[in-house]
């Protein structure tokens, strides 16, 4: 169940973030000599509740494209990869 939550919300590739674990940007993917902030339920939480307190969806997609998620409601508790 864990994965289902996690690739429902992240775009993947071609997106900003295509990793579903940290956000690393797509043309640094192959450099593992870096790293980059893990996504946690806290922090992605944040981004959806900062997405739907939008009043135009273009808005609320601007929102969610820049951390690269979907605007779709998923139960954190069941996705063990985000840990708080």
């Amino acid at each position: 169940m864990s994965c289902r939550c996690v690739m429902t919300l992240v775009r993947g590739f071609g997106s900003k973030f295509p990793c579903p674990v940290c956000l690393v940007p797509p043309h640094m993917l192959a450099d593992l000599s870096e790293t980059h902030p893990r996504r946690t339920t806290r922090s992605m939480q944040a981004v959806l509740k900062e997405a739907n307190e939008k009043h135009l969806a273009s808005e609320k997609e601007n929102v969610l494209k820049e951390a690269g998620l979907r605007g779709v409601d998923v139960c954190y508790q069941y996705c063990a990869v985000y840990s708080t």
